[in-house]
């Protein structure tokens, strides 16, 4: 039984990332910077766990998109 509810945790934790990642689309920002929170502390470690390539470039794109965000406020 834990071990299905890892798996959910683990696919819901994802779902809620992936739909973050959409809203990530590359442009130009006109006016303020958007602002996009920082994912919950449950999520990232449900993402270490996974233990899969893709997911951790994933997380480098996205680690990578707050950066250009925290330069956007800067400028």
């Amino acid at each position: 039984m834990r071990s299905k509810l890892n798996t959910i945790g683990s696919t819901l934790g994802l779902l809620i990332l992936a739909g973050l990642r959409t809203g990530c689309a590359t442009g130009r920002v006109v006016g303020s910077c958007p602002v996009l929170p920082p994912p919950p502390s449950v999520a990232l470690d449900t993402l270490q766990a996974a233990g899969d390539s893709a997911v951790d470039a994933w997380v480098d794109d996205l680690d990578r998109h707050y950066q250009k965000l925290d330069a956007c406020r800067r400028a």
